[in-house]
């Protein structure tokens, strides 16, 4: 009896799998992430609760289109306060639900970012957006991530975060310019 229901369960499970891997087109909404690619000099200006909690400081970032062509992978490295600082993210679009997804990790907090958005009609400029916990007061707030595309060469990130009570504050701001 345990023979015939493991030969039904190895048949179901092979009707289950294609008989033959086809992996996805990257959609046309993909390719407007080719413009993010590349090497590029950042300058950060992170804004604390107070003018003397603000600084700036210098990254580098690598960003190269991967996976089959679906995702632009991401790679950051800074110094915050003479700490090091790595991060690692991915970029793409989700053709179900038609928006740009990310997920981001990074070496100062132990819970990976995830969001989502669109671009606007001109390409050039992503809004998206996640719900996440302010570093500054460990309280649930919404972000947006605002990327745009300047040229060719330099591209900004800019983040806000709103609170429950609706209270809106820029926390960062990110100024990239490609490496020659």
């Amino acid at each position: 009896m345990k023979s015939i229901v493991w030969v039904l369960l190895l048949a179901a499970a092979g009707a289950a799998v294609p008989q033959e891997h086809r992996s996805p087109t990257p959609r046309a909404e993909v390719s407007l992430l080719r413009q993010f690619e590349g090497e590029w000099d950042a300058l950060s200006q992170v804004v604390g609760m107070s003018d003397r909690e603000s600084h700036e400081t210098n990254g580098r970032e690598t960003a190269r289109m991967g996976v089959g062509g679906l995702w632009l992978c991401i790679e950051f490295h800074g110094d915050i306060d003479d700490t090091p600082f790595e991060a690692r993210g991915q970029m793409g679009y989700d053709p179900m639900t038609r928006k740009y997804v990310m997920s981001w990790v990074d070496s100062v907090s132990p819970r990976m970012k995830v969001a989502e958005g669109w671009a606007d009609s001109s390409g050039k400029v992503f809004t998206l957006r996640s719900e996440c916990r302010d570093p500054l007061t460990e309280h649930c707030v919404r972000e947006t991530l605002v990327l745009e595309i300047r040229d060719r060469d330099h591209r900004t990130l800019r983040a806000t975060v709103r609170s429950r009570e609706g209270d809106e504050r820029q926390t960062m701001q990110i100024l990239y310019t490609r490496r020659k």
